[in-house]
């Protein structure tokens, strides 16, 4: 029998390269395939039996190449003689279900196709216009799905309440598997060397809440610095608000950055300020780490944080995050079993186990289509 054949389809290469290449390269008994609008010219094509590029792009725009997007996705599941297309990504998740949304089509390429929702875009604290549009979009695509995979217990139940898919095809995985092995060399700085620092791994872009952190910064007395390692198109308007709020010496924009363990492990803690998360990579990371992770009250940073695992504050509350980067930096040794209980608490969301929940899931999948073949 051969080995099944997975194509992963992203909008951009980055995120199959941050959240999805070592869970794939970890899948020993499967070929693996790869599509992205950027991912020929990646760092991550070397990770795949074959990749290829798609003309999709951030945003509905992409409709507009919808039929050429369509027939290079079909030449290439026929070429490479795919089992399964594994979609991730609103945009790219909607433009390959569409592509594919007659039975007859998916039943001619013997195919099953597996959508993993990295975050629903209706969630509560949403618009009530963007929920309706992204909510009905999910309903439409749901019956075009055979396993929708989801990370976290908002976006579970939601999937249940709304009916997107059959219950029975709704998977719950706990997040996006996590290399504890990459981080337990990881040691401490002598912390006299510079000062201390809290630290944002964050896009540049309005969910992220970059303003909050700055400004509770300019609530809190001196003494330590904030680190911001990313980019994104609002970097230079933070720049600006940092210079506003005459905190531009304590505001530290690291850029892209390949030493983030390095940078978590020192710091006294990471810092997401977000309104929309589905399970955040930099929170996983940190309580790898042991790192005392802080982040706003929302779906999936729930999930991670409640049960003193972490410190939670109300989105948009300024003066609650000011109060309680001012008491880590006061008094950090308190926190020592909440970093003690997030470093018990990640093993729920090793690499191994959700590794071995995809094999599990392909395997079954691919046992149906030859069994009605």
């Amino acid at each position: 029998m051969k080995k099944g054949n997975i194509l992963t389809v992203t909008t951009i290469s980055r995120t199959n390269e941050a959240f999805l290449a070592d869970v794939n390269h970890s899948l020993k008994d499967f070929n693996h395939f790869a599509a992205a609008s950027d991912i020929t010219k990646s760092d991550i094509s070397n990770k795949y039996i074959e990749v290829f590029d798609l003309p999709i792009q951030r945003g509905l725009k992409s409709l507009i190449r919808y039929k050429k997007f369509q027939d290079i996705l079909l030449r290439k599941i026929i070429d490479y003689d795919i089992d399964i297309v594994h979609v991730h990504t609103p945009v790219a998740a909607f433009m390959v279900r569409f592509s594919l949304r007659d039975k007859w089509v998916r039943e001619r390429l013997k195919i099953k196709l597996v959508y993993t929702a990295h975050g629903f875009h209706f969630f509560p604290g949403n618009s009530l216009i963007k929920n309706l549009i992204y909510g009905v979009s999910e309903y439409i695509a749901g019956k075009w799905t055979d396993k929708l995979i989801v990370i976290n217990k908002t976006d579970q139940e939601s999937a249940r309440k709304y009916r997107i898919i059959e219950p029975n095809n709704i998977i719950f995985m706990p997040g996006i598997g996590v290399d504890l092995k990459k981080y337990s060399g990881i040691e401490d700085k002598v912390t006299t060397k510079y000062t201390p620092y809290f630290l944002m791994v964050a896009e540049f872009i309005p969910r992220k809440r970059h303003q909050d952190v700055l400004n509770a910064v300019a609530k809190c007395r001196t003494g330590f610095n904030l680190y911001l390692a990313g980019d994104g198109v609002l970097e230079n308007e933070l720049k600006q608000l940092a210079i506003n709020l005459n905190i531009q010496d304590r505001v530290i924009f690291l850029g892209h950055r390949s030493d983030i363990p390095d940078l978590m492990r020192n710091s006294l803690a990471v810092i997401l300020a977000s309104s929309q998360e589905g399970l955040p990579r930099s929170l996983l990371e940190a309580m790898a780490l042991g790192t005392l992770p802080i982040a706003s009250k929302i779906r999936g940073n729930v999930d991670l944080l409640e049960d003193q695992n972490g410190i939670l504050f109300d989105v948009g509350n300024v003066e609650q995050l000011a109060e309680i980067m001012e008491h880590v930096f006061r008094q950090p040794d308190n926190y020592t079993i909440i970093k003690a209980n997030a470093r018990s608490k990640i093993q729920e969301y090793s690499l191994e186990r959700i590794s071995e929940l995809h094999n599990d899931l392909y395997t079954s999948l691919i046992n149906t289509l030859n069994k009605d073949a």
